[in-house]
């Protein structure tokens, strides 16, 4: 299965749209699949996602600090 790359991005989880940050690329059942999440930072409202299968390489999750 072939992953989708982000590289050097700002992800929030949010219903509604977003001044800064984009929404994580979640399924429709609310999981982020089979991504590789390069450089990139994630809000602390991204901490309850739940991610299967992705790789993360020099990213800022700050609720695993």
């Amino acid at each position: 299965m072939k992953l989708n790359v982000y590289k050097n991005y700002y992800f929030k989880d949010s219903e509604v749209e977003l001044m800064s940050g984009i929404q994580l690329p979640k399924g429709a059942d609310g999981i982020v699949r089979n991504k590789v999440f390069v450089g990139c930072t994630f809000h602390y409202n991204c901490m309850n996602v739940q991610f299967e299968d992705c790789e993360f390489e020099d990213c800022d999750r700050p609720w695993l600090d």
